[in-house]
């Protein structure tokens, strides 16, 4: 039981890692164009913030959709 658990937050973990390098990334070019064009800077803790969140979010979504897919 303990392994299972372990096994799952292993996987889970990961997932958020991949999600949030991916999202850093993405984030930071659009910014970086937004900063470019409005000459308006992001704050750094609001980046950190906000991509933390939208890869939670998007790892979240993912988890809660293969736990109700209907293949298994």
């Amino acid at each position: 039981m303990f392994d299972i658990i372990k096994l799952g937050l292993v996987v889970w973990g990961t997932l958020f890692l991949m999600i949030f390098f991916f999202v850093t990334f993405v984030l930071w070019g659009g910014c970086s164009l937004w900063w470019i064009v409005t000459n308006v800077m992001i704050d750094r803790t609001t980046f950190i913030v906000l991509t933390t969140s939208l890869s939670f979010g998007l790892s979240l979504l993912m988890i809660i959709g293969t736990a109700f897919s209907e293949e298994k």
